[in-house]
């Protein structure tokens, strides 16, 4: 009968972990339980500073974070009271929206960074746990909608028998392993001139920092940012799609840029620009 298999399907997912609902995907392992406890054992004392950093870190950014919305809120304010438009590209904090504020090019780094801070952020959190006492039923992966992320399954009982002060080290150690992920990204991203020279080159050419308004009439207000002198370049009334190239054969150094609008390509000289 359909409630036979019904049962049967069920008893398959659940014994691979797995769960499927609308928009949500979810799968659930005990393997890396011994891999969170061989970490959790590493030299105790540097284990008890490295996590209690963790906790004076996430005070901190909660304090942070509270004050960042707050300014974004009023930014937002102001940004819905005022026809200046330069006030939308001063946001402190942007909702990320793939294909929206994010190139669909990019669509795959973004989500392998999602999936991986997730995958940081969750070890954090198991290690943290097996350290204070608190058993780590298991880890999982899941994706909801498009969106990858992660997650630890601890055993609330005994969260509930361990002090505060012992439940924030294993609450903090979350964004505490992300901000050292993201120094240490900072850090590699710093070296890469070192670490991929000679094949690495910079500063030939200009940058188009942000979009600051688009009319109806498909111009926009662009800000351009020029490599070699750290200028900024004020653009106006330019078409949307721009490609900006630092022509280095004139001299001096034209800024050249090549406007995509209704009525084709057109190249305008520095001349057009004010700095």
């Amino acid at each position: 009968s359909s409630v036979t298999h019904r049962i049967r399907y069920e008893s398959w997912l659940a014994s691979r972990g797995l769960m499927l609902s609308p928009f949500h995907v979810r799968w659930q392992t005990t393997m890396f339980n011994r891999l969170f406890a061989y970490c959790a054992r590493i030299n105790p004392r540097a284990l008890y500073l490295w996590f209690s950093s963790g906790l004076v870190f996430g005070i901190a950014a909660m304090v942070g974070s509270v004050v960042l919305l707050v300014k974004t809120l009023q930014q937002t304010y102001a940004q819905m009271t005022t026809d200046n438009p330069r006030i939308g590209g001063q946001q402190t904090l942007q909702v990320v929206v793939p294909g929206v504020n994010l190139p669909t090019s990019q669509l795959a780094y973004f989500f392998i960074a999602l999936l991986l801070s997730g995958v940081i952020h969750e070890l954090g959190h198991a290690v943290a746990a097996l350290r204070e006492s608190v058993r780590v039923n298991g880890f999982g992966v899941f994706v909801f909608v498009v969106y990858p992320g992660a997650f630890v399954d601890l055993f609330t009982t005994h969260l509930g028998l361990i002090s505060p002060a012992q439940q924030l080290r294993i609450f903090c150690a979350g964004v505490w392993h992300n901000f050292v992920l993201c120094v240490a990204a900072l850090g590699l991203l710093s070296l890469l001139p070192v670490l991929l020279f000679p094949a690495y080159t910079t500063g030939g050419g200009a940058l188009v920092t942000e979009v600051v308004q688009v009319s109806p009439a498909g111009a926009a207000v662009v800000d351009v940012r020029l490599l070699t002198s750290g200028l900024p370049v004020h653009t106006h009334a330019l078409p949307v799609s721009v490609f900006v190239s630092l022509d280095k054969t004139l001299h001096p150094p034209w800024l050249v840029m090549v406007v995509r609008g209704p009525r084709g390509a057109d190249c305008m000289a520095a001349s057009l620009l004010s700095v």
